[in-house]
């Protein structure tokens, strides 16, 4: 536990706090950037750092989403491209999530949802395959029911969870232009 939260402390970069140091992300050759808008999940994955030893759960208000994309945009230099939301919290559940990504697109920025995919219901497909992200990853972690009960720790069954990834996938085929990535 300790190792996975002093890395993920010492790799974060607090755009909010003005006395953040200045950066300029083009000399290092970035072109992505990941946003955390939210540490709150439905999900309490083994594996995960925040399960492991949350403290607080805090959602990003939009305003500070909409200043960290700016600070990431001009610390980018042009060349950051690319917007990754979330990496450990579930994007699905931020109130604003389709603001925040319309307002990433406004930027001239792509971008990648990082989900576990059980929020997966016809509204919110609706809702996000029209937010239009280029990627939707989705992070199974388990390839069977007795994988997925194990470790993901949900009253979600596997078959349900399965099948809203499913209806995803069919509704995708609308939206030519988003990618969809199953990872585990």
């Amino acid at each position: 536990m300790g190792i996975a939260r002093s890395a993920i402390q010492r790799h974060q970069i607090n755009l909010i706090d003005a006395k953040a140091p200045q950066m300029d992300l083009k000399d290092l050759g970035y072109r992505m950037a990941s946003l955390e808008i939210t540490n709150i999940c439905n999900f309490r994955c083994q594996w995960c750092p925040y399960t492991l030893g949350r403290t607080l759960e805090r959602s990003m208000k939009k305003e500070e989403a909409f200043y960290a994309i700016d600070q990431l945009k001009k610390c980018g230099g042009g060349q950051l491209n690319y917007l990754e939301l979330n990496l450990l919290g579930e994007p699905l559940i931020h109130p604003h999530l389709f603001e925040i990504i319309e307002y990433a697109h406004r930027q001239n920025m792509k971008v990648k949802i990082v989900t576990n995919g059980s929020l997966f219901s016809a509204e919110m497909i609706d809702k996000l395959l029209e937010s239009r992200p280029e990627i939707i990853k989705i992070s199974l972690q388990a390839l069977s029911a007795e994988g997925f009960n194990s470790v993901r720790g949900t009253p979600i069954s596997f078959d349900e969870y399965v099948r809203r990834i499913a209806n995803l996938i069919k509704r995708r085929e609308d939206y030519a232009e988003t990618i969809l990535r199953l990872f585990n």
